[in-house]
């Protein structure tokens, strides 16, 4: 499956769209750091990709933004818009509620998630919206 990406454009429109909806002061703060974001989820060392499956390219997206802090405001709103869209993408979604993926963004922002702990919690809380469908169906029965 190719993976689909967002572009620099596509996260600074969702960006723009947040503060637009929720209010704050809409600026870039470190266009390296968006930059860098951005190239983050497609990284390879030696010909390997660093983030190779779904989960992971998810969880350096939304870690990325956050901790690395390229927005003056509206930093976490905009990584949990961008890692929803990004998985909705590539025929993902959450299998959480959204108050639980609120909370790991909160506990990243307060350092008490690391990157690792992100990768664990989108291994277990997404997947394929096929499969969602499915297991909604069967719950109806």
């Amino acid at each position: 499956m190719k993976i689909r990406y967002l572009t620099y454009n596509e996260i600074l429109d969702l960006y723009r769209e947040q503060i637009g909806r929720f209010g704050g002061f809409c600026a870039v703060r470190d266009n390296n750091a968006l930059l860098s974001i951005v190239a983050n989820p497609r990284r390879e060392f030696a010909g390997q990709e660093l983030y190779p499956t779904i989960s992971s390219k998810a969880a350096i997206l939304v870690f990325s933004i956050i901790k690395n802090h390229p927005f003056v405001d509206g930093n976490k709103r905009t990584a949990y818009i961008c890692g929803r869209i990004f998985l909705r993408l590539n025929g993902y979604d959450l299998t959480c509620e959204h108050i639980q993926f609120r909370d790991l963004i909160l506990n990243i922002a307060n350092s008490k998630a690391s990157l690792d702990d992100v990768k664990d919690w989108f291994e277990v809380n997404i997947d394929k919206k096929e499969n969602l469908k499915i297991k909604a169906k069967e719950e109806k029965k």
